[in-house]
């Protein structure tokens, strides 16, 4: 089955989390927000995590969901697809032209998969 994180847990994680249960296990949450973090651990008893990264120290995962705010997102893509995992991230890419043409060239140097959910 294919293992999935949700980086991000702002309230329409619960939708992503409730569609990808149907197909997939979802491992772990990265959220550095108290409350989403705290909600999604008690709701669905998933462990959250505070990076991406630290979540491959302990789990491993074939793709990432990621939800975080466009400001952030190139930072985390960077991170998640060097890492060689598949993504869904939600429109836009990221903040700015010049950013998302390289977050697509990452992917496509790392070979997977970069989806934007549209």
């Amino acid at each position: 089955m294919l293992k999935v994180c949700i980086v991000g847990a702002p309230p329409n994680a619960e939708i992503y989390y409730n569609i990808l249960k149907e197909f997939a296990d979802v491992v772990a949450v990265v959220e550095n927000e108290y409350e989403y973090a705290r909600k999604f651990l008690e709701t669905y008893q998933i462990p959250v995590y505070p990076t991406p990264r630290d979540v491959l120290r302990e789990k491993n995962y074939d793709a990432a969901v990621v939800l975080v705010p466009p400001s952030m997102r190139y930072r985390v893509l960077q991170e998640i697809l060097s890492e060689g995992r598949h993504v869904l991230v939600e429109p836009p890419v990221t903040d700015n032209i010049e950013t998302a043409l390289r977050i697509c060239n990452l992917a496509d140097y790392q070979g997977v998969l970069l989806a934007v959910a549209y």
